[in-house]
């Protein structure tokens, strides 16, 4: 994948990577393949393929779950890593970690793609950030009461805040632009919000706990804001972009304040182990 012209050395461009998903496994279709359904004679994961490399990106990591082995065996001609999530059923979020992390550090922009989604309308970018937006709004409602970390509980209750406001524009913009939500009909973003919030309430409460929740926020936000990203590309209504725009750096922050804590978590128990040694050293 990648650019000829940046390839040969002809001028310079920030270099930009891709997670493409297709881990689904197509239920609604009766357990078919999703990225392997055609459009123009064309299945849907090579058109997605094809546009990423005319689009200049220099590196694309397919995530694949269900159907893995004929979806593999449609793309194995193109220059791409392929990487597996052994629990695809976790939802798009555990893909979008799976994918990220297999994508080389030298990147400077990363973008999220669905393999099945070629064509995206108003309609279903407005549904989609409204159900991104209502998941972690109530998400942060259950760390704001169940955080053990004060920094926990603090980021839940400014998530719950802060997406139900930014849930209140979207709506309040569809209304006025007379845009109608609907999602696309592969569209899982609720059954995989529903089942990590009936994990994080299933679990108790502690380090384990607040690790979790703050992972899937890291990893949730990525996915926004890639989401938003394409979305900013794809959208024709000007009230509708202008939302997005609005919309972008207050994602930005969250996902770097989660990201600050999710670094502070993993370094408390570190922290913890040398405080130990120190006052067992002490005589």
């Amino acid at each position: 994948m990648g650019c000829l012209l940046k390839a040969n050395g002809l001028y310079s461009r920030t270099t930009v990577g891709a997670v493409l998903l297709a881990a689904g496994a197509g239920s609604r279709l009766g357990g078919r393949p999703k990225a392997l359904l055609e459009l123009g004679g064309v299945p849907l994961v090579m058109r997605q393929l094809v546009a990423l490399s005319g689009a200049g990106v220099d590196e694309v990591v397919l995530v694949l779950g269900h159907h893995a082995d004929s979806i593999e065996a449609a793309v194995s001609h193109f220059p791409i890593s392929i990487v597996r999530n052994p629990k695809p059923d976790d939802g798009q979020a555990s893909s979008v970690r799976i994918g990220l992390q297999a994508l080389s550090p030298r990147l400077d922009a990363v973008m999220v793609t669905l393999a099945d989604q070629p064509l995206i309308d108003a309609q279903d970018i407005v549904a989609l950030i409204d159900e991104a937006n209502a998941a972690d709004s109530a998400q942060g409602n259950v760390a704001s009461t169940k955080g053990t970390s004060a920094q926990v509980k603090d980021f839940g209750k400014q998530m719950m805040r802060d997406h139900h406001t930014l849930r209140k524009a979207g709506q309040d913009m569809a209304k006025k632009e007379n845009i109608t939500p609907a999602p696309p009909a592969n569209d899982s973003m609720p059954a995989g919000a529903q089942k990590m919030h009936d994990s994080l309430n299933a679990m108790a409460k502690g380090a384990a706990w607040d690790k979790a929740y703050i992972d899937n926020e890291v990893a949730v936000h990525q996915m926004v804001l890639a989401l938003l990203q394409t979305a900013q590309g794809a959208a024709q209504d000007t009230a509708l972009k202008a939302l997005i725009i609005t919309a972008t750096p207050n994602i930005q922050a969250h996902l770097a304040k989660a990201q600050d804590i999710q670094g502070k978590l993993a370094a408390a128990p570190a922290a913890a182990g040398a405080d130990a040694g120190k006052k067992k050293k002490a005589p």
